[in-house]
């Protein structure tokens, strides 16, 4: 992240501590987890955990994978059964809890109430249980690992394929980290079109008609 980033010329987003401590300690959501230093920084940690939780529950419906009377309805008593319901509740009480710390000799901490808090850990909880280690996410993870594990291989052969920058990150901490690099910072649609340039057979006879079903005009 400190070298990655290129602007104007010079390597790197210049982030400052506070930001890093940010990133750091973004992930997870376990009890005892370290938090960020920051407000700031826990601010966007909770909030991401607040969102990412309700939008995959609406994905999750509209695929077909869940619907809401599975969900146990401890946890929908105190969030609520609807989208914008859950939302606003876990931001609700994030603030006011949040500020009842503040007020107190208590040192300040970004979270919902003990109660909201707990229902959002049992939600996330069962969303993990059901759905992300679930056999249709599973085969989702499958499919991703073979796609970056062949684009790791191929860029490792053909390191010249990437831009000068991991070039000299390659000479200065070795072509694995470079791969690794070049690879993290690719968006999804991205890798995947990446992909299938590399791979996937590409025919050179322009598609004027169809093989299967009508003949060619000739």
């Amino acid at each position: 992240m400190t070298r990655v980033e290129q602007h104007h010329g010079k390597s790197g987003l210049n982030l400052s501590a506070e930001v890093l401590d940010g990133v750091l300690h973004h992930s997870g959501y376990g009890q005892g987890s370290p938090q960020a230093s920051t407000l700031e920084g826990q601010v966007i940690r909770i909030s991401d955990k607040i969102a990412y939780v309700q939008h995959d529950i609406d994905d999750a419906i509209r695929a077909g994978l869940l619907t809401v009377q599975e969900i146990p309805g401890e946890f929908l008593d105190i969030l609520g059964t609807t989208h914008s319901q859950r939302i606003a509740t876990l931001v609700i009480d994030t603030i006011y809890h949040t500020r009842q710390l503040m007020t107190s000799s208590q040192v300040p901490v970004v979270e919902p109430g003990p109660k909201t808090e707990k229902a959002l850990r049992g939600l996330r909880e069962f969303m993990f249980e059901n759905i992300y280690r679930g056999p249709v996410c599973q085969a989702e993870r499958s499919r991703a690992m073979f796609i970056i594990a062949n684009l790791y291989d191929y860029y490792k052969k053909f390191p010249d394929k990437m831009s000068p920058l991991y070039l000299q990150i390659a000479a200065e901490e070795g072509l694995e980290t470079a791969v690794l690099d070049y690879i993290s910072g690719m968006s999804d649609l991205y890798c995947i079109c990446l992909f299938k340039d590399i791979y996937m057979p590409q025919s050179l006879v322009p598609d004027t008609g169809k093989i299967f079903g009508a003949p060619y005009d000739y």
